[in-house]
């Protein structure tokens, strides 16, 4: 969390071209702080971090990072037994159909592994 906090920071102090890149790395540190957290079963801080992620590729219409975060919201769901989400949110990682092949295999194993 400490090395998110340190690009959290950068990123308030970013402008314009560079603000975009800092986005770009703070989204990736808080996808893989949020998947640190899943693995050790703290849940509500992992959703915190992938809405923050989440945002993050929004802003910056980056599709594969923003894949990335639903399809890890949806293995969250798979984790904590919430079936609607694990559905709704794996779908929705599936939508967009220039992300990365691996991914979208990922994805649509756990959908058929329901």
């Amino acid at each position: 969390m400490t090395h998110l906090d340190v690009v959290r920071r950068a990123l308030a102090e970013s402008r314009g071209d560079l603000r975009a890149e800092m986005i770009d790395l703070a989204s990736q540190w808080a996808q893989f702080a949020a998947w640190l957290h899943m693995a050790a079963g703290r849940y509500a801080d992992a959703d915190v971090l992938l809405d923050q992620a989440c945002a993050w590729a929004v802003e910056t219409g980056d599709h594969e990072m923003l894949a990335t975060v639903l399809s890890y919201k949806g293995h969250r769901a798979w984790l904590v037994r919430d079936v609607g989400d694990l559905i709704g949110l794996t779908e929705a990682s599936l939508r967009d159909p220039r992300v990365f092949v691996g991914q979208r295999v990922a994805d649509l194993g756990r959908r058929v592994g329901l």
